[in-house]
Order: structure tokens, then C-alpha cells, then sequence
């Protein structure tokens, strides 16, 4: 390989950006020393710089004969003369497939260029040739082949496999995977023709038939340039890499930016099914693939859908627990030492990592558009599962926190009186205290259903206890204490009723703003997968239209599903607020009639006292 490792290079110049960096093997193949196939060897260090890749790739492969200006071109698709090692020997350079250490953005994608080893190199074993370029075309979505542009028997490389492709490869339905083809014929000297792909073809059919057909067949999307001859001489065509771009043909140059431009212009990135492939996904697409070509007792065919389900599969796993980190991480440094905290606070908390490992989880899952929904269900599970965790533990410390509260503001306004030294003197001075301790209590608890729970159980436990030694002591008459026990059950009922209206109305919120933020972005998810449906420019028109139409009703269905949840929590929220209503009422009436009973006894209390000590003047 070239020892530069300026990030700048020999540039090309020509309106091509030059992209820093430098060559790395990305995986070479180690021979058995007998008629058996060897191995090939990913190298991990490449394989990193793959899988650290967020955006979604597009994978460049430059595939053909041995000394045909090949990985001269890969350089000049990152603006540079230099970077991949060219060979002037009778044998090729390249050996395995070597990469950028740098893959550089473009229009929303990283972009990896693959120099691979030149096919039909005398040193090369036959099955790692054919192996090489099946691997080569089905991890691409550019497939860039350069040969001789006389397009003789002797030229057209590996493309005669093209005829048996299924023989070598089980696709998925309608050929989706198979790359965007770009043929370059090189050193081109004959008069330009109207329309290259039409040239190749017919001297295609002239040589095999079989493998025009097949082109056309699989290929729906194709180009192909004729390149000539660079017009420098023999001793810089040894040395291109150092040559300057003045010193090469101006026809040349130029032919070279637009086939560059061409190719950038037209770039896909690499897809499964509807979804594009990340660097995490494409990495191990690849790592798969290999291992099925290395597995001895693999049949020769590599079954594409066996591979992507392998990969979905794996990319669901992989995007659940990176998400799950996510959420629980930042769930368990902002609640962690600070419960108890008041529902607003916690569902803010929630709602904001909950949308960042959302947001992560869609980006990452792939597969079709069912398998999608489904994994972001079992997402959605999972973290509302874990939710209830964090849930339960702020739970129990707002709980803890009010009855601690009630406790402390009972010693002060109840307790306290409650024996013979310091005892109310009669039932106003109880009700005063009673209200006093409800007001500084209403005042000082951490506002939630929990709050109502603790201040009910705490009074299950002391209110009857305390009118029971106010009875005995005289403050209380049994009527009275009597009807403070039914004033505080209807009370209580009333607290209980009103915490499952104030859950609900949170539940129902809360529901309501998950469910919008799903389908949102479940929506902008079918919508980027429908767009990688159109850009994939099947030829299977009606099996577009069936993958798009089932993305909409899928959309349509889960909306409708979220409405029809929310319309039942409304539905029970009425249903509770009625029955709140109709306990507040019932509490009304008692306490009018509770205070209309006073009246009446203080009336009568009135009477008595003039009829026994009076003296009616006549």
C-alpha cells in the first residue's frame, strides 16, 4: 500500500472533493495450501470503523480484471490520485478488499469505498475468484465494473456468472438487493456510440447471450461509460499515483469527473428490504456472509432472506438494549437521592429519555413494516415495564413523605389533646384543631394520589381511636362521635374517589402524549421506508404497491388503535368523576344535616336552661 498518510494526497482536483484518510484492509483470504477453500479473514480493526457508523452506507464495491486501472479509479472517487496501492506488474496489487479508514459523508450517507482484488489474476484460486465476486455484489449498492473496453471473450471477467446468478445466490422477491451496476470499459478507442448501455449490450450478446439477458434481467438500473486512454506515457501509467492531473488527456479528465459525478449523483444507499443499512447492520451483514462462505458444510448458494432476517433480528436486539441503556440511565441520575418528586416532574423526566431511546430505537430497527411495529411494541413493553420500577419507587416515597407529614401534624393539633391535662374542652374546639390539621396538611403534602392514600390510612388508624378517648373523657357525646365517624367514611370515600379521577386524568394525559409521540414517529418511519420503496425503483411495480399499501393501513390502524384507547380512558374518567360527584354530594347532605342537628341541639339546650332557672315576668 501507498506509505502516505498525508490527509491531503495528490489530489485530482476537477470540482472532486478529496477525502482524508488512508487505506485499510477490510478482509483478505488466507489459502488452505490444498484444493480446499481457505479462509477469508475480516480485519476487526475495519470491521470497528464499519459498526461505529450511525448514518445509513453506501458501499461502493470497484470490482474486475487485474490491472485495469481499477484501484487507480477507487482513488479518484475520493478526489486523490494516491490511496490505494496501484500495480504495474504482470500480477495484480490488491489482494482481499481494502477500504478508507475514512468513509465520508455525502448527501445523508457514509460512503465506503471497496477496492477489491482484481478478478482472474494468475496467482488467484478459482473459488476464492467466484467467491470474491458474489460477496462483492451483494454487499454493494454500487457495483462498479472495470474492463477492457474492447468487451471481447477474453474481457468481460466474471460476468458470465451473471447467467446462473440464483446458482450462487437465493434473492429476496423482485431483486431489490442487487446493486446499481456501473460498467466502465477502459481505454476506449473507438468512435463514441449514441448510447453505451445499448453498445455493451449488443457486444455483450455477441459474446454470450446468456449474460446480456441476465444484465438486462437483474440489472434494471445501469450505466456504462467508455473511459479512454489516459495519454500519458508508459513510465507514468506505472506511476499514477503520482502523476499530475494536468499531465493526463483533457478528454480523459474530463469523461473521469463526469462518471465520478455520475456515479455520486445516482448513489443509493445500501438497503434491506425497505430499510437502509447502518453501519452496525452492514457490519454484520457482512460478518454473516463471510461465515457462510468460510462454513465448509454451506451449500454454495447464499440465501439473501436467511441473511436479512439474521441481521433484523439482530439490529432489533442490539437497538432494545442500546435504548433500554438509554432510558434507564438517564432515568436513574435524574431520580436517584431526589424522590420523592411530584408527577409533573417525574413524567417530564420520563417523557424526555423515554423519547430519546424512542428516537434511537427508530432509527435502529429495521425489517418490514410488520416486524417493525412489532419490535416497537416489544420496545414500548419493555419500557413501560421498567417504568413501573421507577414508578413504584417514587410511589412508595410520596407515600412515605405524606403520612410522615400527617404524623407530625397530628401530634401538634390532636394528640396533644388528648388527655386529661391538656383536653379539648367540647366538640368546637375539636372540629377547630380537626380543620386545622386538615388545612396544614392540604398545605404541606407533596400533591398526588399518594398523598390522599396516606392521610386516608393514617386516619384508618387513629381518628376513630382519638373520638373513642374523647367519648370517654367527656369532650364527646356517643351521637356526636358517631356522626364525625360517618362525616370522616364519607370523607374518606370521597379523598378515594377523587384519587382515581386524578390518576386517570394523569393516565389519560400521560397515554395521550406517548401515544402522539409513537405515532408520529411511527408515522415519519413508514414514510422514510415507503421513500426507500420508491428509490429502490423495483421492477415489481404491483409488489410496491402492495409494501406501500400495507405501510398505510398499518399507520391508519395504529392510529386508529391509540384513539379508541384514548376514547375508553375517557369514557372510565367519566364514570369516576360522576361517582366522585355524586360522593361529594353525599357528603354535603351530611354535613348539612350534621349541622343542622347542632342547631337543633343548642335550640333545645336554650329551652331547657329557661325553662329549669328562668323567671317569666308577666
Amino acid at each position: 500500500m501507498s506509505s502516505l498518510d498525508s490527509t491531503e494526497g495528490n489530489r485530482f482536483g476537477n470540482g472532486i472533493p478529496s477525502r482524508p484518510g488512508n487505506p485499510i484492509q477490510l478482509l483478505e483470504y488466507v489459502s488452505s495450501g490444498d484444493e480446499s477453500f481457505g479462509k477469508i479473514v475480516i480485519n476487526d480493526a475495519a470491521l470497528r470503523i464499519i459498526n461505529n457508523i450511525r448514518e445509513p452506507v453506501a458501499i461502493i464495491a470497484v470490482v474486475g480484471s487485474y490491472r485495469r486501472g481499477k484501484s487507480w479509479f477507487a482513488n479518484v472517487l475520493h478526489g486523490r490520485h494516491d490511496g490505494f496501492e496501484l500495480g504495474s506488474k504482470v500480477e495484480g496489487c490488491t489482494r482481499g478488499i481494502y477500504m478508507w479508514d475514512t468513509p465520508f459523508s455525502h448527501e445523508g450517507k457514509r460512503v465506503i469505498v471497496l477496492d477489491c482484488e482484481g478478478i482472474d489474476d494468475p496467482k488467484q484460486e478459482q473459488a476464492w475468484a467466484v467467491k470474491l465476486f458474489i460477496l462483492c455484489l451483494i454487499v454493494s449498492s454500487t457495483f462498479i465494473y472495470n474492463i477492457s473496453g474492447i468487451v471481447g471473450r477474453d474481457d468481460i471477467g466474471k460476468l458470465y456468472l451473471m447467467t446462473d446468478l440464483t446458482k450462487f445466490i437465493q434473492p429476496p422477491s423482485g431483486y431489490d438487493f442487487l446493486p446499481r451496476l456501473v460498467v466502465l470499459l477502459r481505454d476506449f478507442q473507438l468512435d463514441e456510440p449514441d448510447d453505451f448501455r445499448k453498445y455493451f449490450i449488443e457486444k455483450l450478446n455477441n459474446v454470450n447471450e446468456e449474460i446480456a439477458k441476465s444484465i438486462k434481467n437483474y440489472f434494471h438500473d445501469f450505466n456504462v461509460f467508455g473511459l479512454p486512454h489516459p495519454g500519458c506515457n508508459r513510465s507514468q501509467l506505472r506511476d499514477m499515483e503520482n502523476v499530475a492531473t494536468e499531465n493526463l488527456d483533457e478528454e480523459f479528465v474530463n469523461i473521469v469527473v463526469t462518471v465520478v459525478r455520475s456515479i455520486y449523483s445516482n448513489l443509493n444507499p445500501k438497503y434491506i428490504g425497505s430499510s437502509t443499512m447502518t453501519g452496525m447492520s452492514f457490519g454484520k451483514f457482512l460478518v454473516d456472509c463471510v461465515e457462510k462462505m468460510n462454513d465448509p458444510e454451506n451449500s454454495e448458494q447464499l440465501s439473501i432472506p436467511s441473511e436479512y432476517e439474521t441481521v433484523i433480528q439482530y439490529m432489533s436486539h442490539k437497538a432494545t438494549d442500546k435504548c433500554m441503556e438509554i432510558y434507564e440511565s438517564g432515568m436513574n441520575e435524574e431520580i436517584k437521592d431526589r424522590v420523592p418528586i411530584l408527577w409533573d416532574e417525574f413524567d417530564d423526566i420520563h417523557n424526555n429519555y423515554y423519547n430519546k431511546a424512542q428516537e434511537e430505537f427508530h432509527d435502529m430497527v429495521i425489517g418490514s413494516s410488520q416486524q417493525v411495529i412489532d419490535f416497537i411494541d416489544g420496545f414500548n413493553a419493555q419500557i413501560q415495564k421498567v417504568k413501573e420500577k421507577y414508578v413504584k419507587t417514587n410511589s412508595e416515597a410520596l407515600y412515605a413523605y405524606n403520612h410522615e407529614l400527617a404524623e407530625n401534624l397530628w401530634k401538634t393539633h390532636i394528640k396533644c389533646r388528648l388527655n386529661k391535662e391538656n383536653l379539648f374542652k367540647d366538640k368546637d374546639e375539636f372540629d377547630a384543631a380537626e380543620e386545622a390539621f386538615r388545612n396544614d396538611y392540604q398545605n404541606q403534602m407533596m400533591a398526588s394520589p399518594e398523598a390522599g392514600a396516606a392521610i386516608t390510612k393514617f386516619l384508618d388508624d387513629n381518628y376513630s381511636q382519638a373520638l373513642e378517648i374523647l367519648t370517654q373523657l367527656g369532650t364527646l357525646k356517643e351521637e356526636q362521635a358517631n356522626a364525625l365517624r360517618r362525616l370522616e367514611e364519607a370523607q374518606k370515600e370521597s379523598i378515594k374517589a377523587q384519587e382515581r379521577v386524578t390518576s386517570l386524568e394523569s393516565a389519560i394525559k400521560q397515554g395521550a402524549l406517548e401515544g402522539k409521540q409513537q405515532a408520529e414517529k411511527l408515522e415519519r418511519k413508514m414514510n422514510d421506508m415507503a421513500k426507500n420503496i420508491e428509490n429502490q425503483k423495483t421492477q415489481n411495480e404491483e409488489l410496491k404497491k402492495q409494501l406501500l399499501d400495507q405501510q398505510r393501513q398499518m399507520v391508519e390502524q395504529q392510529k386508529a388503535a391509540a384513539a379508541e384507547r384514548e376514547k375508553r380512558m375517557q369514557q372510565m374518567m367519566e364514570r369516576e368523576r360522576e361517582a366522585a360527584a355524586e360522593r361529594e354530594r353525599l357528603m354535603q347532605r351530611m354535613l348539612e344535616q350534621e349541622s343542622a342537628a347542632r342547631r337543633e341541639a343548642l335550640l333545645l339546650s336554650q329551652r331547657g336552661g329557661n325553662d329549669d332557672g328562668g323567671c317569666q315576668i308577666l
